[in-house]
């Protein structure tokens, strides 16, 4: 039996494209920026940055090279698999 690294076996899921609204939307709800980019990155490998593109918008290289997204490149991101940025109340600390 041959194994797969666990990136790449996460990237072959992510091609669905309900695997990665939800990875998505888990990567959002997190509120961690670093996570949110990881999982833009991993997207866009799985898919490719010509299929991003032409789903978000922007050149192939914007997409190619994933650095500093602006909140524009995010939320086009995000809208091309059905999500959008929104505010929550934070919870109170205890």
């Amino acid at each position: 039996m041959k194994y797969r690294k666990f990136k790449d076996s996460l990237i072959e899921d992510l091609k669905e494209f309900e695997a990665a609204k939800a990875y998505l939307l888990c990567a959002v709800e997190e509120d961690d920026e670093d996570f949110l980019l990881e999982a833009m990155r991993l997207i866009v490998k799985a898919w490719g940055p010509s299929k991003i593109s032409e789903m978000a918008g922007g050149s192939r290289q914007k997409w190619d090279q994933l650095k500093n997204p602006t909140f524009q490149t995010v939320s086009d991101f995000l809208a091309a698999f059905e999500l959008k940025l929104g505010a929550v109340e934070r919870p109170e600390s205890a």
